[in-house]
């Protein structure tokens, strides 16, 4: 019989080691950083950041410098290294260079920005249709460009309840140190939630309050002052009551009239001609939605 064909003979390889070419002719080139800046503020700790560029080259003497402030850096690739920004108390933009096998900083470098933490100082709306995501304009300063942003929406009930539920995020657009954009979370029933900016994993300490409605149910009303006026009309009017949405109006009897919001549980509209006597007050949205308890 014919000996079987001996077994096929298998490679065990060792794990690759890198080799690395490089221009010796041509320092190392820092392009970019990410993120692209760190936070001013005292006793903050050191960032640690990577360093997008060319040339770099796994060898003693590798770092990073900030200003005049140099850092060791660890190597990635060619095109990366990691090193940790040192903490500084002031705002400025800096040069970030790469210093690697002996060739000195520079000349091309990246920049780097020291920034505030972000504060929160206003807010488009401060009621949204609980179904809808609707457009938030946001103010406030120190957005760092270029960082990862969001707004925030809080259940202060559930947090003081200690709730593991996690606060409610959108993604924000930064428009400027000062303003960015976002859309409102769609919640499944009426509520007020806490509202602040989170900036690159530093959250605003300021909060504003933003309520969600329910435009398919009615404004509902509690109050009004003053509670009569001549028949000439012209009274301005605060109406008190829950439930107001962005477009809203107020009815004496059947005549309707624009209502400005002055908060969420607040609109002042001005009473309109009338004959003399009694009619209900109330409040519906401007859209449609249904009408709401009367004030008499």
């Amino acid at each position: 019989l014919a000996s079987p064909p001996p077994a096929p003979t298998s490679h065990v390889w060792a794990p690759a080691l890198m080799y690395t070419y490089y221009d010796p002719e041509r320092p190392p080139a820092a392009t970019a950083a990410v993120p692209p800046y760190a936070y001013a503020r005292p006793g903050a700790p050191a960032r640690l950041i990577t360093v997008r560029g060319s040339n770099f080259v796994p060898a003693e003497g590798l770092a990073c410098k900030f200003d005049d402030v140099e850092v060791e850096a660890t190597f990635v690739d060619s095109g990366a290294l990691k090193c940790a920004a040192p903490a500084r108390e002031d705002t400025v933009q800096v040069a970030l260079c790469v210093r690697t096998l002996g060739q000195d900083f520079g000349p091309d470098c990246a920049s780097f920005g020291y920034y505030r933490p972000p504060t929160l100082s206003s807010l488009s709306l401060d009621s949204v249709d609980k179904d809808e995501a609707t457009l938030l304009g946001v103010g406030g300063a120190n957005f760092a460009a270029g960082a990862t942003s969001q707004c925030v929406f809080i259940d202060a009930e559930a947090e003081e309840a200690e709730d593991e539920a996690p606060p409610l995020t959108t993604a924000a657009t930064i428009a400027s140190a000062g303003a960015l954009s976002c859309y409102s979370p769609v919640v499944p029933t009426r509520r007020t939630l806490a509202f602040s900016v989170e900036i690159g994993g530093v959250r605003s300490a300021e909060v504003l309050n933003i309520t969600f409605f329910d435009a398919d149910l009615p404004a509902n009303v509690s109050a009004v002052a003053p509670s009569l006026g001549p028949p000439a009309g012209g009274t301005r009017v605060v109406v008190s009551g829950d439930n107001f949405g962005t477009a809203l109006r107020c009815f004496f009897g059947d005549v309707g009239v624009h209502a400005a919001q002055i908060s969420v549980s607040q609109l002042e509209c001005v009473s309109p001609a009338a004959a003399a006597g009694s009619v209900p007050l109330t409040v519906d949205h401007a859209d449609g939605g249904p009408r709401g308890t009367a004030v008499p």
